[in-house]
């Protein structure tokens, strides 16, 4: 289910084969694989998440796709370390609820994003009906893993 979500969130803001991502809270790199798959060899993706060891898992996934152009940078989403308007697509797949300050991580987000540019958050919303409640939180906690 996360990847088909991954896939639709790509597919509707890639609007160019030559497009600059960035992809924050990135952990083991999945939403920038989709990208990279989308986007193809031109592509320019920078992954950045703050945890070393997520950023070098992802690294291996790469490898193991013959994806060659992943770029993986230890960097907080609270601070990026980026020029204003560097990228096309500022994307963050199911990492923004590990943000501690939401508007800040969001706001930097839109600050290197490029005037035009798209920001893209995949996210899971914590439902209150109590059936898909259960549901939700059985997929959150058992599959999604």
């Amino acid at each position: 289910m996360d990847r088909s979500w991954r896939e639709f969130a790509v597919r509707l803001s890639v609007t160019s084969t030559d497009s600059r991502v960035l992809d924050v809270c990135t952990g083991t790199g999945e939403l920038a694989i989709a990208y990279a798959e989308e986007i193809g060899q031109h592509a320019s993706i920078l992954s950045t998440d703050f945890c070393f060891n997520m950023l070098a898992v992802g690294q291996e996934k790469f490898k193991k796709r013959d994806l060659s152009f992943f770029i993986p940078i230890e960097a907080d989403t609270l601070s990026l370390p980026f020029q204003d308007g560097a990228f096309d697509i500022v994307s963050v797949g199911f990492g923004i609820r590990n943000v501690s300050h939401l508007r800040k991580g969001l706001s930097e987000m839109i600050r290197v994003t490029a005037p035009g540019g798209r920001v893209v958050v995949l996210e899971f919303t914590q439902p209150v009906m109590p059936i898909v409640k259960h549901v939700y939180y059985f997929y959150f906690k058992k599959v999604l893993p």
